[in-house]
């Protein structure tokens, strides 16, 4: 049973400094597939690849010390990146997938914490590279991480609607030919801080 007063999930490539607090508990995240988790029973797995980057080797990385990690706890694609577009659309956190899967081990290390505990969770990864990967429904459902159904019942009524449907007013726009003096008189008149400048083809 894990027992600590605070549960501080990393990406194992990001070790590095440890907290300066004597009882916190250094929780490692491995994906099944990978090699890293001790004791060596625990990477015992059928699964040869996994779709979360940037976590996980097939090999030991040079600067992981893996004696700095009290307890390791294994993640999967599944969970790891539905946590991900969970904590998108819950939280407002544009992570990736190994932001998921430390939020899912953190949560299950911290099941087990008493009131009062707390559980720090490093989120080390944005969403910028993973645009086509776990935030397409499509792609998830390829590999059947989500069903249809699960992806309609999550859907917003505008979901599937284009940008072109949105009844919007045209854009305030001057000419290459109007002087600064007159931009600046528009700007101020409506209330903005700039204006698209535009030819006559548009």
């Amino acid at each position: 049973m894990l027992n600590y007063s605070i549960v501080f999930t990393l990406i194992v490539q990001f070790f590095g400094h440890l907290p300066q607090i004597p009882d916190c508990k250094i929780v490692g995240v491995d994906p099944e597939g990978s090699i890293l988790a001790v004791p060596e029973e625990l990477n015992k797995s059928d699964v040869t690849a996994y779709e979360v980057e940037g976590i996980g080797y097939d090999f030991i990385p040079n600067v992981l010390d893996r004696d700095l990690v009290d307890v390791w706890l294994k993640s999967n694609d599944k969970e790891s990146l539905n946590m991900a577009r969970r904590m998108i659309r819950e939280e407002g956190l544009l992570c990736g997938g190994s932001c998921g899967a430390a939020m899912q081990a953190a949560m299950t290390a911290a099941a087990e914490l008493e009131t009062g505990q707390c559980c720090v969770v490093v989120l080390p990864d944005s969403i910028r590279n993973y645009m086509t990967k776990h935030l397409s429904d499509k792609w998830m459902m390829e590999r059947d991480f989500i069903k249809e159904d699960e992806d309609t019942k999550n859907k917003h009524w505008w979901s599937n609607m284009k940008v072109s449907t949105l009844h919007l007013n045209a854009p305030l726009t001057v000419l290459p030919s109007i002087s600064c003096q007159d931009a600046i008189a528009i700007m101020q008149r409506e209330g903005y801080d700039q204006l698209p400048v535009v030819d006559q083809e548009g």
